[in-house]
C-alpha cells in the first residue's frame, strides 16, 4: 500500500536539570483548568461519513491524512507534516486533485459510506529513551509514566473489515534484547519518565502507561532505555479525555532479565476501552526490558 512519508526535524539543547526540574514539578494544567479547555481526541476519533464526491483532511500528530468517497470506492492519501500537530482537526477540501494523485485505492462491492477511525498501538514493541539516565536503588521500586505514539485504523464501518493503518508519529526502528541473536526489532521513541500523570502536557496523539520498575538486585540499577510491550496492551479513555492503557510491572532480575506483567485496572476506575490489543502477553514473560546506552 502506498505511504509517502517525508520528515525533517531539528532538537534544540538545553539545561537538562533545569527542564527536569519544570517537567517534574510543574502540571500541564492549572487548578482552574478544565477538560473542556484542552482539544479532545473525541473531536478527531470519529466515523466519518462524507457526502459521496467530498474530500476530507485531517491532522492529528505529524500525520496529514486525505480521505475520498467515490461512489463504492475510498481514496486515502498520507502526508507527513515537519511540525507536530497540538489540536487534531478533520477540513473539506474543494480541490483535491494534487493530494490524490498516488492516493491508496479502496474498492467496495456496494457502496461503503463511512469509515471508522480508531487507535491502536503499535505493531511492535516500542523502546521509550528517557532524556536523562534514571538510577533505582537496590531493593526499591518506583513509578514512572510514559506516553507512546497512537497509531490509526481505518475500519469499513459496517463490517469492521481492517483496510489500513498508519502510525501519528514516524518512529525509528532498533535492535533491543540480550544480544545480537537474542532481541526484537523495536520501534524508538524520546520521553520523560514522569513521576505523575497531571505532569504530562495533554496529547491526543498519545497513550499513556503507567510503569511499575521493581529492583529486585542489592545493586543499584541505572537505564537509559525500557522496552514497553505495546502490542499487548490496550487503549482506554479516562475522565479527562486522554489516552491510557493498563498499569504494568517490570521486575528486574539478577539475571538482567525482567519479569513483565500487564496489571488490570482499578474496578472503579472511570476507563472506557475504546481500542484492542493486538496480542496477548505470553504468560510468565522474561525479557530484557531494561538497558544502558551511551
Amino acid at each position: 500500500m502506498p505511504r509517502r512519508f517525508s520528515y525533517s526535524g531539528a532538537t534544540a539543547a538545553s539545561d537538562a536539570l533545569t527542564l527536569l526540574s519544570q517537567i517534574l514539578t510543574t502540571p500541564a494544567m492549572t487548578a482552574d483548568s478544565k477538560p473542556d479547555d484542552r482539544p479532545t481526541p473525541l473531536t478527531w476519533w470519529k466515523p466519518l461519513h462524507p457526502p459521496d464526491g467530498a474530500c476530507l483532511l485531517g491532522r492529528m500528530g505529524h500525520l496529514e491524512l486525505t480521505l475520498m468517497r467515490n461512489g463504492s470506492e475510498w481514496l486515502i492519501h498520507t502526508d507527513w507534516a515537519e511540525e507536530r500537530v497540538d489540536t487534531p482537526s478533520w477540513e473539506d477540501l474543494p480541490t483535491p486533485a494534487s493530494r490524490l494523485e498516488d492516493a491508496a485505492r479502496f474498492l467496495f462491492r456496494d457502496s461503503a459510506d463511512a469509515l471508522e477511525l480508531r487507535p491502536v498501538l503499535a505493531d511492535r514493541p516500542v523502546i521509550a529513551k528517557p532524556r536523562t539516565e534514571v538510577t533505582i536503588p537496590g531493593d526499591n521500586d518506583t513509578v514512572v509514566y510514559i506516553g507512546t505514539p497512537l497509531w490509526v485504523q481505518l475500519r469499513e464501518q459496517h463490517d469492521n473489515d481492517l483496510l489500513v493503518e498508519y502510525p501519528l508519529e514516524r518512529l525509528s526502528r532498533t535492535w533491543f534484547g540480550r544480544n545480537a541473536m537474542d532481541g526484537d526489532v523495536c520501534y524508538s521513541t524520546q520521553t520523560w519518565a514522569r513521576l505523575a500523570l497531571e505532569n504530562f502536557p495533554f496529547l491526543p496523539d498519545y497513550a499513556m502507561t503507567r510503569v511499575r520498575i521493581r529492583n529486585h538486585t542489592k545493586r543499584p540499577l541505572s537505564f537509559t532505555h525500557i522496552r514497553l510491550p505495546v502490542v499487548s496492551l490496550s487503549i482506554y479513555r479516562d475522565a479527562d479525555d486522554r489516552f491510557v492503557t493498563e498499569p504494568i510491572t517490570l521486575e528486574q532480575k539478577d539475571d538482567g532479565l525482567a519479569a513483565i506483567e500487564v496489571d488490570p485496572l482499578p474496578r472503579d476506575s472511570k476507563h472506557e476501552q475504546v481500542g484492542d490489543r493486538r496480542q496477548p502477553l505470553p504468560s510468565g514473560s522474561l525479557m530484557k526490558a531494561l538497558d544502558r546506552f551511551f
